[in-house]
């Protein structure tokens, strides 16, 4: 509700007490966006300070609210233009800029730096720019906690909030250019809650449903399930930091590429995790390799992919029994992970492209049906090794989890005075292990 401030003063001859005002419902909240600071020195200057509506003629003693709502301030949405140019200005935002944006698109860091110490009431003239950044990114000394979408709990005119929730919108989407692959082939699993390792148990699969005579029980059709492996999340992290001359020198790059480049470490890391699987074979609980003729998934004498190695690839996955060994699993071939080397050849063989065939033999029936994605981890290893896989919510071959809480990079920042710097730590915690080798397939491609 709109409202002025009326000033005035008692006759000297009157008692010092508030003169009578028109009653105020009680459940009527009058929102303001004057500062707390100019409300009080108001108070404090004036002996009788009355709020009058402009809906009405009524008067009534300021401090004889029960509650004010203090509306959004201006130094909030300053921070939220600030943050909105930045975010154009480093590439991160689409769409048009609003009009407060806009205004600040030739702001610096360092402008924005003085700026926020001035809201503190910190007196900026005569300071060197390094300086005044130093003062700036210590803000008040606490930790701050960046996550994706959202900012921190400090003050809104901090230099380091408006850090923070710049990180916050830079992290928020999933880095594509990262280039990670394991979410194409790999199957998450649900958080766990400490650093103990989890056992990755294999469920028996149904078979057929066997008669049931009128009146007998049903029973469960499976065997007990049996143990893989085990999972267990560890720590991961690096650490950057936004050093004043940075500030001072506007150097807006560095501080978006050093986040930027740390969550596509993170999710190359879990990447790594996730391929060492592959490469590394390890050994199951049963005894067995992972890839093994024991389990039925390693197709030892290969080739460069081809229809007929795709057609040897799909043939050992549908011949896969379950735990139970009640049924084939019938899986079908929907994903290859390939190396560099072969990027071109399987392009060739799978590319979405309309060829019409001479003769039926030239039929690729794989086109269209079977997806590829390039991992160069794989190269490091053997530049002519593949993988084959089943759709990843039905074979789960390759499981990933986090620790909860930490299911996207988490970032901490604080303030060393040492070196004057905001220094940020970036965490991850994450595992991989071999869930089921069933629904995968390696062809040793020679």
């Amino acid at each position: 509700m709109p409202f002025s401030i009326v000033r005035g003063r008692l006759p000297a001859n009157s008692k010092s007490v508030a003169p009578a005002a028109a009653p105020c419902p009680s459940a009527r909240e009058i929102s303001t966006s004057i500062p707390d600071s100019d409300a009080g020195r108001i108070a404090a200057s004036t002996p009788v300070t009355t709020l009058r509506t402009t809906e009405g003629p009524e008067t009534m003693p300021l401090n004889s609210f029960p509650h004010v709502r203090v509306g959004r301030s201006h130094d909030d949405k300053f921070a939220a233009a600030a943050v909105e140019s930045l975010l154009h200005r480093s590439g991160f935002a689409e769409g048009e800029p609003s009009q407060a944006a806009r205004e600040l698109r030739f702001v610096k860091l360092s402008e924005l730096a003085e700026r926020s110490l001035a809201a503190a009431g910190v007196q900026t003239a005569g300071m060197a720019p390094e300086d005044i950044a130093r003062d700036a990114l210590k803000g008040d000394g606490s930790e701050m906690y960046v996550s994706a979408g959202s900012g921190s709990s400090m003050r809104p005119g901090d230099f380091p909030n408006l850090l923070s929730n710049l990180a916050g919108k830079i992290l928020e989407p999933i880095p594509e250019y990262a280039g990670a692959t394991y979410r194409e082939w790999a199957t998450p699993i649900p958080s766990v809650p400490d650093f103990k390792p989890k056992t990755l148990i294999a469920t028996g699969e149904f078979g057929e449903f066997p008669i049931v005579p009128d009146g007998a029980d049903f029973e469960d059709g499976r065997t007990p399930a049996e143990e893989v492996s085990f999972i267990q999340v560890a720590q991961y992290g690096d650490e950057g930091k936004l050093t004043p001359t940075m500030i001072a020198g506007d150097d807006l790059d560095a501080f978006t590429e050093m986040f930027t480049d740390k969550q596509a470490a993170h999710e190359l890391t879990l990447n790594r995790l996730c391929v060492d699987i592959l490469v590394g074979n390890p050994i199951l609980l049963d005894g067995n390799a992972f890839f093994s003729a024991a389990h039925g998934n390693d197709r030892t004498l290969g080739g460069q992919p081809s229809q007929s190695e795709l057609a040897a690839m799909r043939t050992l996955l549908r011949k896969q029994t379950g735990a139970s060994d009640l049924r084939k699993l019938n899986h079908q071939l929907a994903h290859l992970l390939v190396p560099e080397d072969l990027e071109t050849v399987t392009e060739q063989l799978l590319a979405d492209l309309q060829v019409v065939p001479v003769t039926d033999g030239n039929v690729n029936t794989f086109r269209r049906r079977v997806t590829f994605s390039v991992e160069p981890m794989l190269g490091e290893t053997s530049a002519v090794r593949y993988f084959g896989f089943a759709t990843p919510k039905l074979g789960r071959a390759v499981a990933y989890t986090h620790q909860r809480g930490y299911e996207r990079m988490k970032v901490v920042g604080y303030y060393n005075p040492k070196n004057g710097c905001r220094v940020f730590q970036f965490q991850g915690r994450f595992a991989a292990a071999a869930r089921n080798y069933r629904g995968v397939v390696r062809n040793a491609g020679q």
